[in-house]
């Protein structure tokens, strides 16, 4: 049987053998279909593909068309029909609007204006479908309605939610801290309403700026500050306040402030980081494993270092289970974590029906995965919790293209969940061994007859 992971010496990094064309890449985004959408500081964008093999090392790239606003450190999710949604920007001509990017006909449409500064924005995926959106500048937070193409007030949080991050907890809550405090707010969908937490125990803030929280295996969500300081948070699962406790000091007077970071599928979080001086380099790697709950540093893509301040960095989680990795240039990387994957964030398979359309109806669990997968904070998102299909036929890996998936999701254990999905084009007749895949996380083989 051949799993959908890449094959590669673990705990090493890979340069992609093709240089991305155009200028530096800035922000990666994967699709439902398995390749990779990649921009840059203003309106150009560009597609890695993997493959026939299923490789990203040795993918291809192409040039998709250019959004209509140019676009740096902006709000972005992957909708639930494959399309993706771009809103703000701290810098370019896009901090007031939003634009959305079809695929299939490789366009970008923009959307409804809702007249609000989107500067250092940050987006969630809801369970209706629809997407919260917290700009920067004023205590309101909003609702986009991407079938309706029309906004909606969601709510005013109870404190600024500019520079933080957003996590989605299994209870379909969205927590975050408010700038330059140890407050602690999460949104209640069902609710429509922001609601206070229990305080952070340590500050994460430095200078207006921290890391990303992550939510870990085990339910807890880890933080990394700006400052020295990381913090564990326990959610009650309810609307009452959830717990704290500080986390492991970053070794080296390092902190997050405007960083990538990833859940590698280990379940340890790997993370860029630099001094005080966000503006200044190098950039040093660490990994977090949440089972000793320590921070381990490791080599970075061509030496122990990188001569880029972390602010510069992004990551992405891909269906290989390897972290691609830009550094603000047009060379980029993927890291190849080791060990084993989590239990339980493994996919199960229960069914894959045909439909009359001619998509397929595939059931099953954890289709969603046990996080979000790589973050950054404000300036990016890069969620990827929900299920890509591939299918295996020798040393031949295709990617279906999936829709209608549970938006919102997180850690869903034995909640029976579907995915709808299409065939790639041309697909060859035969059988086929079947995966769904959540952070880099594969299902086992299911038999599939094309």
């Amino acid at each position: 049987m051949v799993s959908p992971r890449q094959v590669v010496a673990a705990g090493t990094w890979h340069p992609l053998a093709n240089l991305a064309p155009g200028g530096s890449i800035e922000s990666l985004l994967l699709l439902t279909d398995g390749t990779v959408i990649c921009g840059n500081s203003g309106t150009s964008w560009y597609k890695l593909t993997p493959n026939s093999s299923g490789s990203y090392i040795n993918g291809t790239w192409s040039t998709i068309a250019s959004m209509n606003y140019s676009r740096l450190y902006f709000g972005s999710q992957v909708l639930t029909n494959g399309e993706v949604f771009v809103v703000g920007a701290e810098y370019g001509s896009g901090s007031t609007n939003s634009e959305i990017y079809n695929p299939v006909a490789n366009t970008w449409t923009k959307t409804t204006v809702q007249d609000e500064p989107y500067e250092d924005c940050i987006t969630k995926m809801l369970p209706s479908g629809n997407v919260l959106v917290g700009p920067a500048w004023s205590q309101t937070s909003w609702i986009y309605n991407p079938t309706l193409d029309s906004w909606t007030q969601g709510g005013s949080p109870l404190g600024s939610q500019n520079e933080t991050d957003w996590v989605t907890l299994p209870d379909g809550s969205i927590m975050g801290i408010n700038l330059s405090s140890t407050n602690v707010e999460r949104y209640i969908p069902s609710l429509n309403k922001w609601i206070k937490d229990a305080p952070a125990p340590v500050k994460l803030y430095v200078g207006g700026e921290m890391g990303a929280g992550h939510l870990l295996p085990n339910g807890k969500v880890f933080w990394i500050g700006g400052t020295t300081n990381t913090a564990i948070y326990t959610p009650s699962g309810t609307t009452n306040v959830g717990t704290w406790a500080a986390g492991p000091s970053i070794p080296n007077n390092l902190g997050a402030m405007d960083a990538a970071s990833a859940m590698e599928f280990n379940g340890d979080i790997i993370m860029a980081l630099n001094t005080s001086d966000e503006l200044s380099g190098p950039t040093y790697f660490y990994e977090y494993d949440y089972t000793a709950n320590t921070l381990t540093q490791i080599s970075g893509p061509t030496n122990t270092t990188e001569n880029i301040p972390c602010y510069l960095t992004t990551m992405l989680e891909l269906p290989t289970g390897g972290i691609l990795y830009a550094n603000n240039s047009k060379q980029l990387y993927i890291y190849s974590p080791s060990g084993t994957a989590v239990s339980k964030g493994t996919p199960g398979i229960s069914s894959v029906t045909l439909n009359s359309d001619g998509s397929y109806t595939l059931t099953g669990t954890n289709l969603c995965g046990i996080s979000e997968g790589a973050k950054y904070g404000d300036d990016k998102q890069m969620d990827s919790n929900y299920p890509i299909v591939q299918l295996v036929n020798g040393s031949n890996k295709y990617f279906a293209k999936t829709f209608c998936w549970p938006p919102g999701k997180v850690q869903t254990g034995t909640t029976v969940l579907s995915t709808k999905f299409t065939l790639p084009a041309g697909l060859p007749s035969g059988t086929y061994s079947l995966y769904v895949i959540a952070n880099g996380i594969s299902s086992a083989a299911y038999s599939f007859t094309h």
